[in-house]
């Protein structure tokens, strides 16, 4: 009898060592990960055209406003600054045919980073025939290229018809890729803390329950 009485007593004790020293890690945890979730700061950019579009937010989906935005070459060379507007996004005329490194700063340290390589930027500048190269075209292809007027539709080209529709889906889209963006950067939120402080809690059980069947036999 005084032996099972000792057993639980030496488990108990063993049970508050265990929360005594995991619960302190537990609630660390949780007190670090929330400012560091709410003041994460995400940027994205592509190319639209001649111009990059970029968008910024805090991981909470807070919108960072007028916040430092610098353009530099692969060297470092500053192309140009500008600002975020209110809804945190900013655009700019490609400066030139290079991959373009973007810093965006919110201040508080905090800042993000975009690459648009040059593959990208080169899009926008497209290769121009010679006249030379235009000369040799066969009469075919001239007859082809040539009349300007059977690509107007109701008064527009056809590139004014894809500028258009461009334009439209950008809209639409805009909104949707800051949403995926945020949410592809944003940490883990509070029901995955959960899950994993379950889990933990689970593995101490199990190690608990072992361990007193073992002195048990014992």
């Amino acid at each position: 009898m005084k032996r099972n009485k000792k057993k639980v007593l030496y488990q108990a004790q063993a049970n508050r060592c265990l929360i005594r020293t995991v619960l302190p890690t537990i609630i660390f945890i949780l007190a670090a990960t929330g400012p560091a979730l709410a003041h994460k700061f995400l940027a994205s950019g592509w190319v639209e055209g001649d111009t990059v579009v970029l968008e910024a937010a805090f991981g909470n989906g807070d919108i960072p406003h007028n916040a430092e935005v610098l353009v530099l070459d692969d060297a470092g060379t500053l192309l140009l600054s500008t600002t975020t507007d209110d809804e945190g996004i900013c655009s700019f005329t490609i400066p030139q045919k290079s991959a373009l490194h973007i810093k965006v700063k919110a201040g508080m340290g905090h800042q993000a980073k975009i690459l648009i390589p040059l593959e990208e930027v080169a899009a926008a500048f497209p290769a121009k025939d010679t006249p030379a190269a235009s000369a040799a075209l066969p009469s075919t292809e001239a007859d082809r290229t040539a009349p300007a007027d059977s690509q107007m539709v109701s008064g527009l080209s056809a590139q004014g018809i894809q500028a258009i529709v461009e334009k439209s889906l950008d809209n639409k889209l805009r909104p949707i890729i800051r949403k995926l963006s945020v949410k592809e950067n944003t940490g883990p939120n509070v029901k995955d803390i959960a899950g994993g402080i379950g889990y933990i809690f689970g593995l101490v059980g199990i190690g608990t329950y072992f361990n007193y069947r073992r002195r048990k036999k014992a």
